[in-house]
């Protein structure tokens, strides 16, 4: 993957977790709901996760 596909895939997870988390923190109502929670909070790890794999499998491939 190129630098800038890199990077603005680090910058959506880094979004989303950040809009998750000042929803948490602001709207109760929502905050309560274990579904946000877990989408707001998990989401956004698994999205850098699956890059992170698909990263390390690019590198495989080179070697």
């Amino acid at each position: 993957m190129s630098q800038q596909t890199e990077i603005i895939l680090y910058a959506i997870a880094g979004i989303l977790f950040i809009l998750g988390l000042l929803i948490c923190k602001h709207d109760s109502k929502m905050a309560d709901s274990k579904l946000f929670k877990i989408v707001a909070i998990i989401v956004p790890l698994v999205w850098l996760i699956l890059y992170d794999i698909l990263e390390i499998k690019s590198w495989v491939d080179l070697m």
